[in-house]
């Protein structure tokens, strides 16, 4: 359950160790069904089971929704949000959370170098980038390098999260904090 649900690492798992964070209970995750099915949608996408994860998110994004309107000013709550809305195939309103989780980052400077910050502006990046704007992730990939997110290029290369992008060299160029890519964070871009 640690592993699946902090700091994003079910990836790392495989054989019995994935078939049993799969198979715990919601009870494993503190009773938290939007954690449980959270783990679920991701575990599934990395995997390539676009149903599964899809089904799993379609039952998160709600609970996540009402986790984001008892607590609107959390942003890592609104970037997890994104995630699951953009895994249930909902890519508009999935950046529109995104950009919401965003604005709520950068409207308090003191946080910027923070661990949590920089997890949520990287939980951002991946779900714009399952949204399907890719430039609004790279953007935020970027963003996360440069808030010196704990992920570093070789980690981010091996997350399946980025899979579908490892030749793209906007990729690499968000990699390197590279900047002139073109997209403001808060505002989302093509894809």
């Amino acid at each position: 359950a640690q592993f699946g649900n902090y700091w994003d690492m079910g990836w790392v798992l495989t054989g019995d160790d994935e078939r049993d964070l799969l198979a715990l209970t919601r009870e494993a995750f503190g009773g938290g069904a939007s954690s449980w099915l959270t783990v679920h949608a991701t575990q599934r996408a990395w995997r390539g089971d676009s149903a599964g994860a899809r089904a799993a998110a379609d039952s998160a994004w709600p609970l996540r929704a009402a986790e984001v309107a008892a607590v609107p000013g959390d942003a890592q709550r609104q970037a997890l949000l994104g995630l699951m809305l953009a895994h249930a195939g909902r890519s508009a309103e999935a950046v529109k959370a995104v950009q919401a989780a965003m604005t709520l980052v950068n409207a308090n400077p003191q946080a910027r170098a923070s661990l949590i910050s920089s997890y949520t502006v990287y939980t951002a990046a991946r779900a714009a980038l399952a949204a399907g704007d890719r430039a609004l992730a790279f953007a935020l990939l970027r963003d996360a390098r440069q808030r010196h997110y704990l992920a570093n290029p070789a980690w981010v290369r091996l997350d399946p999260s980025w899979r579908s992008v490892l030749q793209d060299p906007g990729f690499e160029q968000a990699l390197r904090g590279d900047a002139g890519l073109g997209t403001d964070p808060t505002r989302g871009g093509g894809a």
